[in-house]
């Protein structure tokens, strides 16, 4: 499965990497819209009410229904979230992300979706399970109708944690397929963010042909921004996502 099968089945998928930036913190009001729309018309998307989560790397999924929400010049948010779900054809759902990993869940046939955003706190949280679970719960979609993309995030090999987070996930038994000990630091590991909510996706009820990952590496990819590569002044990529009517 590619990502173009999402715009097959009806979803309209953009991802806006290197050649864009959307921290807002770190921009004027009126550049952060710039960006904002520019992508939206590169991505060829219609009209639509855009909303977008205050993220804090937390598990909390919040309902779009194109009315809820903060207003803002452009669009809405909602505070303190990193999923946001909806089945209205008019709005556009966007996540940001630098390092972190993004995942998409729709459903062709119930004509929803929901998007996430999961750091790892968010994936020890199991952001991924809960965006199932509310697809299941708010549109009652089947497990066997989903697709899913686990976007790109910092590689393996560049991304080195320390025990605080290797025992976040100290309750998931699988934790040994994405975690690996640094053999030269002891209380060293080197995360897989992709595999971790690969295997959270598995777990929930979806098969591996459901699963689109996009295994490129913010920090290697020149088409990507990387916090741990940018450093101080990153900055951030997203994603924007909207069902076609």
């Amino acid at each position: 499965m590619k990502l173009e099968h999402f715009e097959e089945k009806g979803l309209k998928v953009f991802l806006a990497g290197a050649s864009f930036n959307f921290r807002q913190a770190k921009l004027q009001e009126e550049a952060f819209y710039q960006q904002i729309n520019l992508a939206l018309k590169s991505g060829g998307f219609p009209e639509g009410t855009l909303y977008s989560g205050k993220q804090v790397h937390g598990d909390r999924i919040e309902y779009c229904g194109g009315q809820n929400g903060q207003e803002e010049a452009f669009g809405r948010s909602i505070m303190d979230t990193d999923g946001l779900i909806t089945d209205k054809s008019e709005v556009i759902l966007m996540t940001k992300f630098a390092d972190c990993t993004p995942i998409l869940l729709y459903d062709p046939v119930k004509k929803a979706q929901c998007l996430v955003h999961s750091g790892w706190r968010g994936s020890a949280k199991e952001i991924g399970r809960k965006a199932v679970q509310s697809m299941q719960s708010h549109f009652n979609s089947q497990l066997k109708d989903l697709m899913a993309m686990v976007g790109p995030s910092i590689g393996q090999v560049d991304y080195q944690v320390d025990e605080v987070v290797y025992q976040a996930f100290e309750k998931r038994s699988d934790r040994m397929n994405y975690f690996k000990p640094d053999p030269h630091e002891a209380g060293k590991y080197y995360l897989d963010m992709t595999q971790a909510n690969v295997c959270l996706l598995l777990d929930s009820g979806l098969k591996e042909s459901q699963i689109f990952a996009d295994t490129r590496s913010t920090f290697s990819s020149s088409q990507l921004h990387s916090a741990r590569r940018e450093g101080t002044n990153y900055q951030l990529n997203a994603i924007f996502s909207m069902i076609q009517a």
